[in-house]
């Protein structure tokens, strides 16, 4: 019996086990086992390609179906005898049929036709008497069971398949697809989808995960020189500008006069106040109470208003405060109610001359305790240490000029810059302020379902007692300016969180425990936290902040491209803020300002316009006089008209005199004075 090479996975397959005379073919020369084969599945006109289970290939032929001879049982049995002793059925109409058609045949017409009968039949049963049948017995043959010894077996893996044989699949795949007419058509974009365009870089082709442009810069390595020769050069520069940034915090920060100016103006706002609402207070907070405030900054109040109010009437308190200060426009002017804010507020300019107060831009917001609370805060750990109020004013004086502090634009706000310097005189070494949410026993004062409680001192030995770095770190304040700049030009914007409640010894916060994996510039408030005071910073902003970063680190470390930029400015002794260069800092670009910022602005001049409009028209219905005898006024004469030619003639001088002294005092050398 002949064997053909099959198969396992074939379905109609007999197999040869047990068949006489045949040798299994596993093992046997010239046969190749289907194991690790290529199977095809049809499936729609396409031939796929499914690769075999691994659990199929590394195992050898089992020998257990090998050492088994075909069983005799199969081979010893006799026919059924029951099948022979009946005699075959006789069919007489084909008999007769067939004797007609040799009648005819014969040409026997007049002879009579007889009907065949059985009688004249004999049929003998046969028995199994005369049959001799021989039992095969396995005495003639001769079984060897194969063993594994002259078998060599490999276990195919994945790596067999050659390339060139899938490139053969796929050829056919493809010819098989062109016999059914299937056409297909991959990479194409449909005609009424928009370009790809890249929000980072405002170009088309690519998105904003793949922007060549996204690769953020590092900073200079800094300067590896012995410890004798890097206190010469170098600290008699350091110890200069931390002079600057000493004289920058004198001429710019708020004073005891200053201040009680500014107490004064609150308590004259506030009784203005309860002639309408009399259980009203006012709070200052914000850059006037933190002490990182300049004599420059808008005064903040927050009007609290005793009992809960929806936003309705809230919307509704604004207005009377509008409709109070347009009734005393001698001392308010510019205003502009913002009444569908989340928290409302309304601007204004407030001008008191008794007050000695002239042109203060404030600010009155509605139940905004907690950014009474965050000043609170910033103030005490101003109090702790004064390097950290000197690094802020520095830290802002720097972005300011760079025009990237303001969140209107869509950058970080002065607010911000704060809480990073904070969080960066957090992890010194030593650390120079401590968490101060997490210092004694703890406690818990609600506002706005938020707890606001961090500990509080009245002399700083309290804080001694229980923080015991305070006034450990000696560095200077240009050693503490270059490490801050330095730590933000190489800080894991991608992965981490500023914050000033994290404890510095359990590392870094997370993006992913506050879930603001989509943002680049993260910073956490102290108290309310969900909010992230760089959600308004886009990609191009954070990008362009991060370079002004890594340049000032380059250009106060005096490495880099700026090495002796530094050393030559200081000889014309500048002031801290003549010792910024924007073009220099920021690569001669300008900052990449929000354009909604344009729309917010203009409105809120057609807002001030209209507002103003309105002001005027109800000072003339006030103001104005019918007369019926009312005369034409008379002509000048000539010594009138001289006159009046002399006093135009000097007050033309005057102006002038008075612009060049107020240049003069605003000004000193031609540069402005921060």
């Amino acid at each position: 019996m002949g064997h053909t090479h099959y198969c396992r996975s074939t379905m109609d397959h007999t197999p040869c086990y047990g068949s006489v005379g045949h040798t299994p073919c596993y093992g046997s020369v010239g046969h190749t086992s289907c194991y690790g084969s290529l199977l095809w599945v049809r499936w729609t006109h396409l031939l796929l390609w499914v690769p075999p289970a691994m659990g199929q290939l590394d195992t050898p032929p089992a020998m257990g179906q090998l050492d088994t001879p075909p069983a005799m049982g199969q081979l010893d049995t006799p026919p059924a005898m029951d099948q022979l002793d009946t005699p075959p059925a006789i069919n007489l109409l084909e008999m007769t049929t067939n004797m007609e058609q040799s009648l005819t045949s014969s040409s026997c017409e007049n002879q009579p036709l007889t009907t065949p009968t059985t009688a004249n039949l004999s049929w003998t049963t046969p028995t199994t008497a005369d049959l001799s049948l021989t039992t095969p017995t396995t005495e003639g043959l001769s079984w060897t069971t194969p063993t594994t010894e002259g078998l060599s077996w490999t276990t195919p893996t994945i790596s067999t398949v050659s390339t060139v044989e899938v490139e053969d699949m796929e050829s056919e795949c493809k010819s098989n697809v062109k016999s059914q007419k299937l056409s297909f058509s991959f990479n194409t974009r449909p005609k009424n989808r928009r370009p790809i365009a890249c929000t980072l870089c405002r170009q088309d082709g690519h998105r904003a995960s793949e922007c060549p442009n996204d690769v953020l810069a590092l900073p200079a390595d800094p300067p590896d020189e012995p410890d004798g020769l890097k206190v010469e050069p170098r600290r008699a520069i350091y110890h200069h500008v931390s002079g600057l940034m000493e004289e920058l915090v004198r001429q710019t920060n708020l004073d005891e006069h200053e201040t009680k100016i500014r107490e004064r103006v609150k308590d004259a706002i506030e009784r203005d106040i309860k002639a309408l609402y009399p259980l009203a207070k006012l709070q200052i907070f914000g850059s006037s109470g933190n002490r990182f405030g300049t004599a420059f900054s808008d005064l903040d109040l927050c009007l609290v208003i005793p009992g809960e109010m929806d936003r309705d009437e809230k919307a509704k308190i604004i207005g009377k405060l509008h409709g109070m200060m347009l009734s005393k426009s001698k001392l308010y002017g510019t205003l502009v109610p913002i009444k569908n804010a989340r928290v409302p507020i309304i601007k204004f300019v407030y001008s008191n001359h008794k007050l000695n107060c002239k042109y203060l831009e404030c600010d009155i917001s509605l139940g905004n305790v907690l950014a009474v609370h965050n000043t609170k805060l910033l103030a005490t750990y101003g109090r702790i240490d004064r390097r950290a109020v000197i690094l802020g004013h520095a830290l802002k004086c720097l972005m300011k000029i760079c025009e990237v502090a303001d969140a209107s634009q869509g950058s970080l706000s002065s607010y911000a810059y704060v809480l990073m310097v904070i969080h960066f005189l957090q992890r010194t070494d030593p650390p120079i302020l401590p968490v101060l949410q997490k210092l004694g026993e703890g406690g818990e004062v609600k506002v706005d379902e938020w707890n606001c409680w961090f500990y509080q001192f009245s002399r700083i030995e309290e804080l001694k007692s229980i923080w015991p770095f305070v006034g450990k770190n000696k560095k200077s304040l240009a050693d503490l300016f270059v490490d801050l700049l330095r730590y933000y030009a190489t800080f894991s914007w991608d992965h981490h969180v500023v914050s000033i409640r994290h404890n510095p010894n359990n590392g870094l916060l997370d993006k992913f425990d506050k879930m603001w994996v989509l943002k680049k510039a993260c910073i956490e408030d102290p108290f309310d936290l969900s909010h992230n005071l760089g959600t308004v910073v886009s990609l191009r902003m954070f990008k362009y902040i991060h370079t002004i970063f890594v340049n000032s680190t380059n250009y106060f470390s005096m490495t880099g491209r700026q090495k002796n930029e530094l050393e030559r400015r200081l000889h014309r002794e500048p002031t801290f803020a003549e010792l910024i260069d924007s073009t220099l800092l920021t690569d001669d670009k300008r900052a990449p300002v929000d354009p909604k910022y344009f729309d917010r602005m203009n409105r809120g001049k057609e807002e001030e316009e209209k507002i103003s409009l309105k002001a005027k028209q109800q000072k003339k219905k006030q103001s104005k006089v019918i007369s019926t005898d009312k005369k034409a006024p008379k002509s000048p004469a000539n010594g009138d008209k001289y006159l009046i030619l002399v006093t135009a003639f000097s007050s033309i001088v005057l102006m002038d005199l008075c612009y060049y002294y107020r240049q003069r005092f605003y000004y000193k050398g031609g540069t402005a004075l921060y």
